[in-house]
């Protein structure tokens, strides 16, 4: 059994439920409409290990519209009704590995100068989203749960192309 469904069959995890912090160890929610509260660093991860340990975080005006979650170093942050499945736990948690291998800055720097470049070549935001190198390797391997533990460093450069 892979690590995101046993964390959600231990947790018994009901996303209407909003559970305290001591409940919630390794990974963390939080119901906010603050956006302080989204900035404030709960602990810091362990790029030693396989897993990915994250606080989830819902907040009504971020993600933008369009977007249901946006996973930022090692939050989660969601709209307030969204569903936490486990395919969408393991496309954030595939793009907080991306970000850990890039030390985050260049992660940004990439899928910001990548997107410009997507979008100039299709001339829409929907597509040029869709084919930014993260995302495609997000997208591709999110339904296979066991994806992260076999996953290569640097695994997103198969998915570069023009």
């Amino acid at each position: 059994m892979n690590y995101v469904t046993n964390w959600l069959q231990r947790y018994k995890f009901n996303p209407k439920n909003t559970r305290k912090a001591e409940n919630l160890s390794p990974k963390r929610e939080v119901k906010t409409d603050s956006p302080t509260l989204c900035l404030l660093p709960i602990f810091a991860c362990n790029f030693a290990r396989k897993h990915v340990f994250m606080k989830i975080v819902r907040c009504k005006w971020f993600p933008p519209k369009g977007f249901t979650a946006i996973m930022l170093v090692w939050w989660l942050i969601v709209k307030p009704k969204v569903e936490l499945t486990s395919r969408l736990i393991n496309h954030e948690e595939i793009h907080s590995r991306q970000q850990k291998e890039m030390l985050v800055i260049f992660f940004l720097l990439w899928y910001g100068l990548e997107y410009l470049f997507r979008l100039a070549q299709y001339r829409n935001h929907q597509t040029a989203y869709r084919n930014i190198s993260f995302e495609r390797e997000a997208y591709a391997n999110q339904f296979n749960l066991g994806y992260l533990n076999d996953r290569k460093f640097l695994a997103w450069t198969k998915y570069l192309r023009t």
